[in-house]
């Protein structure tokens, strides 16, 4: 096996780690064939001289550097006794020096051998000579521990619940550096990012020490929104680790640390359920991860004389590795065993690693489909809430996952102005009002804002999850979708919004704040070279707006992404009308590198009519971008395809089309996984129009994600 990353294979080379202690750096490797090439790379802890050498005991082997910069230019080559190798000896060893001008500097080794030499293969040790890095300028207060100060680093603590943690800093001075520290809570995958709030000019790198005190990672290039970003794997609970944040040049200023990790239980939550022989729900999960992963399905009643109850998936609670897991609740003519029928309940996910969950619901002769989230708040808001008795059932429903009890709030914004509703719900229940029969509210569409706080301001409070459940008899359309739980964004996209004789589209525009926003919205067109569409509308403070394609001034059979900047926060609800039901979905306000989707199924034999199923992507970068789009199917088959973006592009993927679902043939279960090494922000869309219903739904992330309000819509 080959035991270094080759020529060009820039983004798996080996790292070098250099030694605060000393500023030298070690490695070894075999070149074992006459082509073989290993890469290695390094970052300078000093701006200063490194001498690099390829040292053999073989004389006859002639080994060859080559050094390039961080942008993968060359910087020179050098073979063993010709110009440039600073020993001028042809005796198996090759030096050259290269200068750093800027501490944090990335440098590329190749090692290879000579095509003229005696012997074409041979083991090789590369040093790396590097001046000791000194004690950088001081400042008076000094908010942290310097490179190397390993003992004083401070403690960023993580939370038992999520596994995550955050920190703040300032790089006071130019060649100030601050280090930080945490103890892993469970084995997984732990994501850094160092960010740096609006206005900042810091330009920063970030590295990871093990707890050897050895670096593992290093990274100055980040993703967009932050200014550096990693990952590593913890193997253990109980792990140290070391993050080191450097300023780049002159730069200073604040930055955050934000960094997440495996918690010793995962959860996921959805607020909705409800189940009887003819209603039909499922609970689909993904498993992204290379192991298998144990999970148990809690129901949480409303009705306070229910106690939760834990449910045996009839597949199992073993989702194997990167395939498709879950069960059916209700349906078919029977409910689950332990089920209670005709009770509400919400639904809880805990597992032993990371998972992505979908629900499905069909009900009303309509389609109702979410993900699930791990994500609580104290405060979720709406686009759009109706009440309209005899047509529209509206339920707006949250669950309350903390071990008290707490005070639920439902704010209306209405034609009649603001109408507070408070409700108090125990620790570990469903709570949440069928809005049709509020007589207070008026007959109309409005937007709601939802707050929680603890009964007993003395408790503890993580908030809670908010989800609507809108059903539209009269029309025959329905959509579940979750709250947005930071009231809202200035900045956000729908990657995909079909407007056909057949599908309607409307996007829902909420603003919750005290004063007016001005929203720009520029529509791409996704499969036709027209010119982008921009409208700018005026929503007030309150006030909840409807846009048809004719608003958003787009053309009939041509699917576009819409983008939005607006002067305040507001909520954006996109939603689609198809074959007597409909999707809808919040907009996407945050990037990440790595989605999942539990829920996708394709009966191939209809596959394009009864059976619709669509990725809509968005790059926000300024930079084209290819994301890896896995398809997890349930007997642990993989099949890997290919989207790639134009920078501040759209693109869809129809799943329904693709030849390595449709040449399996019969019905295909399966789960989505989604990356790519660059952010960027995806939706998916269902049609099942054999059980007669549509959803849609964002993502579930894996690590970190930032907002697109951060990056700025274009990159």
């Amino acid at each position: 096996a080959d035991d270094h990353a080759n020529r060009g294979e820039f983004t798996l080379a080996t790292l070098i780690p250099i030694s605060p202690e000393t500023g030298d750096g070690l490695s070894v490797g075999t070149i074992g064939t006459a082509t073989d090439t290993d890469l290695f790379f390094f970052a300078s802890l000093v701006a200063d001289d490194y001498v690099i050498t390829i040292s053999t005991t073989d004389t006859a082997y002639n080994p060859v550097v080559e050094l390039f910069d961080l942008s993968q230019n060359s910087l020179g080559i050098v073979v063993d006794g010709g110009v440039g190798d600073e020993d001028g000896l042809r005796d198996g060893n090759v030096t050259v020096t290269q200068a750093s001008i800027t501490v944090g500097e990335i440098f590329y080794v190749l090692v290879h051998s000579d095509i003229g030499g005696v012997s074409r293969t041979g083991d090789y040790t590369v040093i790396i000579d590097g001046e000791v890095p000194g004690t950088p300028p001081n400042p008076t207060n000094d908010d942290h521990a310097n490179a190397g100060q390993f003992s004083l680093a401070t403690v960023i603590d993580l939370s038992a619940r999520t596994g995550d943690g955050v920190e703040t800093g300032i790089i006071e001075l130019a060649g100030d550096t601050d280090l930080f520290t945490f103890t892993s809570l469970a084995s997984g995958q732990a994501f850094v990012q160092i960010v740096a709030p609006d206005g900042s000019l810091l330009d920063a790198s970030v590295r990871i020490y093990d707890e050897s005190q050895t670096l593992i990672r290093f990274n100055s290039e980040g993703v967009p929104g932050t200014e550096a970003s990693t990952d590593f794997a913890s193997t253990a609970p109980g792990q140290i680790f070391y993050i080191e944040v450097d300023g780049i040049g002159s730069s200073v200023g604040s930055y955050s640390v934000r960094v997440n990790t495996a918690p010793d239980v995962f959860h996921l939550y959805f607020p909705e359920g409800f189940a009887n022989p003819n209603i039909r729900e499922f609970v689909s999960i993904a498993n992204p991860n290379p192991f298998a992963v144990t999970y148990e399905i809690t129901l949480y009643y409303e009705n306070s004389d229910l106690s939760p109850v834990k449910i045996t998936p009839v597949g199992g609670q073993v989702v194997a590795a990167g395939a498709r897991g879950g069960t059916t609740l209700s349906g078919f003519g029977s409910v689950l065993d332990g089920i209670v029928a005709n009770e509400p309940y919400s639904i809880e996910i805990t597992s032993n690693g990371a998972l992505g969950g979908s629900f499905t619901h069909y009900d009303f002769d309509q389609g109702l489909g979410e993900g699930f989230t791990e994500t609580t708040s104290t405060l979720w808001s709406f686009a759009t809430v109706t009440r309209k008795p005899g047509a529209v059932n509206d339920f707006l429903v949250f669950f309350n996952p903390n071990p008290t009890s707490v005070r639920v709030t439902m704010t209306a914004f209405t034609s009649r102005g603001t109408v507070d509703i408070t409700q108090v719900v125990g620790g570990n229940r469903r709570g949440g009002w069928d809005i049709s029969s509020m007589a207070q509210l008026p007959t109309e569409t409005f937007g709601v804002v939802v707050r929680s706080e603890a009964l007993n301001p003395s408790n503890s409070h993580i908030g809670i999850v908010a989800a609507l459940s809108h059903f539209d008899t009269a029309s025959k359309v329905g959509f579940s979708v979750l709250g947005n739980p930071e009231g809202g964004a200035t900045q956000g996209v729908v990657a995909n919004i079909a407007n056909t004789t057949a599908m309607v589209p409307s996007i829902s525009i909420f603003n919750a704040g005290p004063s007016v926003a001005s929203v720009t919205l520029r529509s791409t067109f996704l499969e036709v070279a027209l010119p982008d569409v921009v409208k700018i509308v005026e929503v007030q403070a309150g006030q909840t707006i409807t846009l048809d394609a004719a608003g958003l001034g787009i053309t009939q059979n041509q699917p576009i992404g819409l983008r939005y900047s607006s002067t305040a926060k507001i909520t954006v609800l996109a939603a689609e009308s198809f074959a007597g039901d409909a999707d809808a979905t919040q907009s996407g306000t945050h990037a990440g590198t790595d989605f999942f989707f539990g829920d996708a199924f394709i009966n191939v034999a209809s596959a394009g009519t009864n059976y619709i199923e669509t990725l809509g992507f968005y790059n926000p970068s300024g930079s084209s971008l290819t994301v890896n789009v896995d398809l997890l199917f349930v007997n642990g088959d993989v099949e890997r395809v290919f989207v790639t973006m134009d920078p501040d592009g759209f693109a869809a993927l129809q799943l329904h089309e693709l030849d390595v679902i449709l040449d399996r043939g019969g019905l295909q279960f399966f789960s989505i996984r989604v990356s790519a090494g660059s952010s960027f922000v995806v939706e998916m869309t269902h049609y099942d129009l054999f059980l007669g219903g549509g959803w849609s739904t964002g993502g579930a992330p894996l690590g970190l994600t930032n907002p697109l309000s951060s990056i700025g819509i274009g990159g």
